[in-house]
């Protein structure tokens, strides 16, 4: 029988903490976490803080951590998952869920493991982010929005009034502010960066202004075939 295993870190942190959700049905349950925040600056004192006070409030519990950095995570709980090594709770991407529930069977759902009072905490975009068919495998740990700062020294420069309304206008502005400023021929000034390393956070940037600008990932041609970005 194929084990499962349970999505997000804050179900063992933030449910047993606030909701007073008890696992252990022996003495000193081990609960294996695989997480990222371990090994991330500030994040680790927060979360040696939480496992201290967790620790304390339920003594039969201890929370064993796999650190493992953030670009990393979902490639090495998949390997150690299909060795059978897997650890009960992995902290990942909400853009995971999907392949690792429908395409690989390594999630349980835990739909019966929080009530609806319990759930109605969380906003519920950051909820229907966490399912998959409808079924629930994660708590949200956070959700965000992405910002488009300018520089109006630029603005003023390329003469412009206001930051740009429309896709149109930013790339109208973004053309204004790439120069060549040292008349060499090529430009060395860019109208608009984005991350451009190694990261989970890069699609999130990425999809804030391809939806924005009312793209989509999949479209379908005027031939009736799809097409992907």
């Amino acid at each position: 029988m194929k084990r499962r295993y349970v999505g997000v870190v804050v179900i063992a942190l933030v449910t047993l903490i606030v909701g007073g959700v008890v696992y252990a049905q022996e003495p000193k349950t081990t609960i294996r976490v695989m997480t990222s925040l371990v090994v991330e600056k500030p994040e680790d004192k927060a979360m040696a803080i939480l496992t201290e006070n967790f620790e304390k409030a339920y003594p039969d519990i201890k929370i064993e951590y796999i650190g493992i950095p953030i670009t990393d995570i979902k490639t090495q709980f998949v390997t150690q998952a299909l060795a059978g090594q897997a650890p009960d709770v992995v902290f990942t991407d909400a853009l995971d869920l999907p392949a690792l529930v429908l395409e690989m069977d390594l999630l349980e759902s835990v739909d019966d493991l929080f009530g609806l009072e319990y759930l109605n905490q969380f906003s519920p975009l950051a909820l229907d982010g966490c399912r998959v068919d409808n079924k629930l495998y994660g708590l949200p740990n956070y959700i965000g929005n992405t910002a488009l700062f300018y520089r109006s020294d630029w603005l003023d420069e390329s003469g412009f009034s206001t930051p740009p309304d429309t896709f149109e206008d930013f790339l109208d502005v973004a053309k204004a502010f790439t120069k060549d400023l040292d008349g060499d021929g090529r430009d060395d000034r860019w109208g608009f960066g984005i991350l451009g390393a190694k990261s989970s956070s890069l699609p999130y940037r990425f999809y804030t202004f391809l939806f924005g600008f009312g793209g989509e990932i999949i479209e379908q041609a005027p031939e009736g075939k799809y097409c992907s970005i």
